[in-house]
């Protein structure tokens, strides 16, 4: 019988002599650490930085939540972006503000967007004290943004006189401005 496509096998032990020593791992070559590896790897998991983070907790991050910013906040225009504020988390017993960003596709490619909501955060991570409390604020920016020109120093000064009118607001009506529902 002549079968092209048999092949043969031989039985190979597959055990080591103990007196052998690993060809790569000599000596005092070998990895000490290896074997009993317990440390942590320290740029591994979430740092907590405090005040200086910027939690899931304080974003707005459903369209209900939007929406309800969008038909019954109180809107502020400013240079580069449109706000809509809210003193809602306030009625969801936390006193911090919440963040939504809404970065259109006319302000530019994705690269351009992420870049503006990235700069929008890091200004609220920072500058958080400027707004009121317990306000859910929505930033939602123009389309004449040019996300490439526009730096931190811009948001800061553009949001900081946006937030010194929202704190006026806020005193004028002797409290948190509440919308009205008609």
């Amino acid at each position: 019988m002549n079968d092209e496509g048999a092949y043969y096998e031989t039985n190979i032990s597959a055990k080591q002599h103990s007196s052998q020593t690993h060809p790569r791992l000599s000596g005092s070559n070998a990895d000490q650490k290896r074997p009993g590896n317990t440390s942590t790897s320290p740029g591994q998991g979430q740092k907590t930085l405090g005040r200086l983070s910027f939690r899931r907790h304080d974003r707005i991050r459903t369209r209900p939540e939007f929406l309800t910013c969008y038909s019954q906040g109180r809107k502020y225009y400013s240079k580069y972006f449109l706000l809509f504020c809210l003193p809602g988390s306030a009625t969801h017993g936390q006193s911090r503000i919440r963040l939504g960003l809404s970065v259109g596709r006319k302000i530019g490619n994705a690269v351009q967007r992420n870049r503006v909501k990235r700069l929008v955060r890091e200004f609220f991570r920072l500058e958080r004290e400027a707004f009121p409390p317990g306000w859910d604020i929505v930033v939602v920016a123009k389309r004449g943004v040019d996300p490439m020109k526009l730096h931190l120093t811009d948001i800061r000064e553009d949001l900081l006189a946006a937030s010194r009118r929202v704190r006026r607001d806020m005193t004028a009506t002797n409290g948190p401005y509440l919308p009205s529902l008609s």
